[in-house]
């Protein structure tokens, strides 16, 4: 058993990474079998329309809360943090729902939600613990008055934030933005390259 829970923690130390590389595989397989992504055009139709707007309110998401945390620094309570006490990571999901949805294959969308439930939630509840030590009563107010992931308490939401160019490059959020748009252009060269 503890050799399984060293396995479980390196992967979710890795979970970027893993989940990528998953992602290729599951792109191979789908070329394999023939199935195309979804055209960004009028011929992809309205689940082309809804993967991208879906991809692009995750990428939003993430710049948003890039541009203002500081991490283990101060606790950020407004922005995207009002709404989720998880921002960058609700924006990853919505991003990676996007693409997946775009990759046109439903049974893969439920192998990212698995992969997100497996490979993130244990790094959230280890975040959410170090929080805790970190800024004590405030992080349980915090906490008590915003949702994990969904809000739930409108009266709480504070969109006004001090977002920052220089804090949203210091935390590398152009990283996900490249990477998300080389996976969308694969996606559309695999598409009309095929036919």
């Amino acid at each position: 058993m503890g050799r399984l829970r060293r396995i479980h923690e390196y992967l979710v130390h890795q979970r970027v990474r893993v989940t990528f590389f998953l992602f290729i595989p599951l792109l191979a397989e789908n070329i394999v079998r023939g199935t195309r992504p979804l055209d960004l055009g009028p011929e992809g139709g309205p689940w082309g329309w809804v993967g991208l707007a879906v991809l692009v309110a995750g990428l939003f998401m993430r710049s948003w809360a890039a541009g203002m945390i500081h991490k283990n620094q101060v606790l950020a309570r407004t922005g995207p943090y009002s709404l989720t006490r998880h921002p960058l990571y609700v924006g990853s999901l919505l991003g990676a729902t996007g693409i997946f949805v775009l990759l046109g294959d439903p049974v893969d969308l439920g192998v990212m939600w698995a992969i997100f439930l497996g490979l993130y939630l244990p790094k959230i509840r280890l975040e959410e613990a170090t929080q805790a030590l970190l800024f004590g009563p405030d992080w349980e107010a915090y906490k008590a008055d915003t949702a994990m992931f969904f809000p739930r308490r409108p009266g709480s939401i504070r969109l006004a934030s001090p977002w920052q160019a220089a804090r949203w490059l210091e935390n590398q959020e152009y990283r996900a933005l490249a990477t998300t748009a080389a996976v969308v252009v694969l996606l559309q060269a695999i598409l009309h390259l095929g036919g």
